[in-house]
């Protein structure tokens, strides 16, 4: 089994362990009974389909019932992962983003005009179209047939989909722009991830921290603390924001 240290598990299955050993899962617990989260990455054999299961309240088989009966019948042991980020939240694939960028190394194989600037690692995919005047600072990726600029900023870990348009002006940063995005001119996108499909009207922005505190959102009726006090927005795919919006 495979898991990960976390500073609150509740919102996981919380591993029960002793000497290495895997003594038992608890889904979602109420209160932190241990430090080490359940990350759904086993190493089993074939003998697990001989263990008998019930079906679920969600009518499903589950795996983490296996590992529960492996706990208490056989050994079973456990091991750190390095690598590995929680995909509960939005907010949580600009974690997965960070991390995949600090990871790359530059490589340019679209059409970049002159009068650009690109420091840092920078990956710019064939077919892209970087206009005059534009500052990309990477860590960033730029996808296929994106069309950047003119006078644009692509800020560290911004990830620009294929077939986005990103034009005059545009300031992006820290944020994920999902396939065939358009944005038009002079918006500030911060900290964000926008889908596939959308449109965003000119002159529309997010805003930076104002308070020195975590950002805090409401999700089924419950408030949920992001651990950021830097979160701008989460556009679904096909949205559209008209122009001027703050």
């Amino acid at each position: 089994d495979r898991v990960k240290k976390v500073e609150d598990p509740r919102a996981f299955a919380a591993v029960l362990h002793e000497d290495g050993i895997v003594k038992g899962l608890v889904e979602k617990p109420k209160e932190i009974i241990s430090s080490l989260a359940n990350i759904g990455a086993y190493f089993l054999d074939t003998s697990i389909f001989n263990i008998p299961l019930e079906i679920s309240p969600r009518g499903e088989y589950e795996i983490t019932d296996f590992v529960i009966h492996i706990a208490k019948n056989q050994v079973m042991y456990y091991s750190i992962a390095k690598n590995w980020f929680p995909g509960s939240y939005p907010w949580h694939l600009l974690e997965v983003n960070r991390f995949l960028l600090s990871q790359k190394e530059s490589r340019v194989e679209g059409n970049v005009e002159e009068g650009c600037d690109i420091t840092g690692p920078v990956v710019i995919e064939k077919d892209a179209f970087i206009k005059k005047g534009t500052t990309i600072r990477g860590p960033a990726f730029i996808g296929r047939y994106a069309k950047i600029g003119p006078g644009a900023r692509i800020g560290r870990f911004s990830s620009i989909g294929d077939d986005c348009r990103i034009k005059k002006g545009v300031e992006i940063k820290d944020s994920i722009i999902g396939e065939n995005t358009t944005i038009d001119h002079s918006c500030y996108i911060a900290h964000s991830i926008i889908g596939q499909n959308c449109y965003i009207g000119p002159e529309t922005g997010t805003s930076e921290p104002l308070f020195d505190y975590n950002v805090k959102v409401v999700i089924k009726g419950k408030e949920i603390d992001t651990k950021t006090k830097e979160f701008g927005c989460v556009l679904g795919d096909d949205a559209r924001v008209e122009g001027n919006v703050k």
